[in-house]
């Protein structure tokens, strides 16, 4: 066993942690436990903590922050002045745009594309090719399946479910424990309560309101500026036009501004 000692110096690292093919700007600062792949390109100021992994050909840019035991995946490009929350991981291939804060134990996966300014909370999970624009904000515990297209500054609650290959509009506020099924389309300025649940395969027109623990049957369609009582039910295929299942001071819902 080998007697010699590693320097004590901000550029000592245990011997084969970052590999000698990466890129490493002079003042990044790289725990000495984390990992660092082949061709992996770190920008100024960045940060990389405690037993963090950042695989080969990612890319994180100027002023970013990976935390604890975090993990950035194969040709990932994370851009400037991003967090990336201890135990989060970004997945090969994905992008985070600037500004972005990542939560801890979050999940981006296989080539997402979020947004600048966009905030994901702790334990949400973003699906593969999923695109979420800017000013987004994803509570903890929200699931957004593969394919979800979400609009400029939407607000989506704790533990919601946006389902595969849903769009949801600009300026969309989503409840807490809502859960919206596969293939449906949420129009801009929507309103969908905590605890709602709407169908496979609905439209929402803008402006609508759907209240608190609401369900909307699968294939329906909601009207632009209907506002729906909370607990309401419907079946399949029902058309909702304004003044159907309605009250006269909106739904009750609870939504994240």
């Amino acid at each position: 066993m080998s007697n010699a000692k590693v320097p004590d110096t901000p550029d000592a690292r245990p011997e084969g942690r970052v590999h000698p093919g990466a890129a490493v700007h002079a003042s990044a600062e790289v725990h000495s436990s984390a990992r660092i792949g082949e061709d992996v390109w770190i920008g100024s100021r960045v940060r990389i903590g405690d037993g963090a992994v950042v695989d080969e050909g990612a890319v994180i840019g100027e002023g970013s922050v990976v935390g604890e035991s975090a993990r950035v995946g194969w040709f990932a490009l994370i851009t400037a002045d991003v967090r990336i929350g201890d135990g989060a991981h970004v997945h090969e291939k994905a992008q985070i745009w600037p500004r972005t804060v990542i939560g801890e134990n979050a999940h981006i996966c296989p080539k997402a594309v979020i947004g600048r300014d966009v905030e994901i909370g702790r334990g949400a999970e973003v699906g593969p090719h999923a695109r979420i624009n800017k000013g987004v904000r994803i509570g903890g515990g929200a699931f957004i399946y593969e394919r979800v297209r979400i609009g400029e500054g939407v607000r989506i609650g704790e533990d919601a479910v946006i389902g595969p290959e849903s769009t949801v509009g600009g300026g969309v506020r989503i409840g807490a424990r809502a859960d919206l099924g596969r293939v449906s389309q949420v129009q801009a300025r929507a309103v969908i309560g905590e605890n709602a649940k709407v169908g496979r395969g609905v439209e929402i027109r803008e402006g609508a309101k759907i209240g608190r623990g609401a369900e909307i049957g699968a294939w329906s369609y909601v009207a632009e500026g209907v506002v729906l009582a909370g607990g309401v039910k419907t079946d399949r295929w029902v058309r909702i036009l304004p003044g159907e299942h309605c009250e006269s001071n909106g739904p009750e819902a609870s939504v994240p501004r």
